[in-house]
Order: C-alpha cells, then sequence, then structure tokens
C-alpha cells in the first residue's frame, strides 16, 4: 500500500488589487515545478511548487513543499505517470487536493477569489 506524506514549507499570497472580493469574476492559471529530492528503493521524495495566478491579476498564491511517497517501485511509478497526454501525475493531484484547504482559508482571509477545488484536473499545466 502506497503512503504519501506531505510538508509544506512555504505558503504565501499577495493581493495585487485592493478593490478585489471573494465574489470578484476570476480564474486562476497554474505553474507547478516537480523535481526528485531523495529516492531509495521503496520511497521517493519529491519538491514540489505550485505556483496559482489569478486572472485578471489581482492575486497570486505559492505553495512551496516537499512529499515523501513509500510503496513499491511500480507502485511509485504508477503515481508518477500521467493517466493520459493532458492529465498531470497522479502525485500532483494528489498533492494540490492536500494543501488546497491552506489555499482556501488563506484566500478567504485576504479577501480574494477562491481557486478551485479541481484546478489540477482542469488545467493539466505542469512543467
Amino acid at each position: 500500500m502506497v503512503d504519501i506524506q506531505l510538508l509544506v514549507e512555504r505558503l504565501e499570497a499577495i493581493r495585487l488589487s485592493e478593490k478585489a472580493t471573494q465574489d470578484t469574476a476570476s480564474s486562476y492559471t497554474v505553474n507547478v515545478s516537480l523535481s526528485e529530492r531523495e529516492r531509495n528503493p521503496s520511497s521517493l521524495t519529491l519538491n514540489f511548487e505550485f505556483e496559482l495566478a489569478c486572472q485578471p491579476q489581482i492575486a497570486k498564491i505559492s505553495i512551496h513543499g516537499y512529499t515523501s511517497i513509500t510503496g513499491t517501485r511500480d507502485e511509485i511509478q504508477t503515481l508518477l505517470k500521467p493517466p493520459d497526454a493532458k492529465s498531470p501525475p497522479s502525485i500532483l493531484i494528489t498533492v494540490y487536493e492536500r494543501v488546497y484547504g491552506m489555499v482556501y482559508l488563506l484566500a478567504r482571509d485576504l479577501n480574494l477569489p477562491h481557486p478551485m477545488p479541481g484546478l489540477m484536473r482542469q488545467s493539466g499545466e505542469s512543467t
């Protein structure tokens, strides 16, 4: 069975417009970075970074941290491969879903529009 642990090292939001509210019509684009931090036969640790940019330009949210995956080599490889050409790897979706609560609360406290919980599934953008 695969075990996925996550640690957020930095969460930052920048409000770019004083006029923005939670009800401001907007959408978010996401840029993702995923890099290997440590590997051994039964585990893999990856650094991750999500940059969420709001359109119109009223906010920017960034999340940095790492995730540790423990399991068999095949289980780990399954998480790293995208299910199809237009989708991100499963591990990116899992990480985003786990940090989403923090992103939602931060946006709410700054009175910013909330990114969608399924943003990674919709956008398919990763770098």
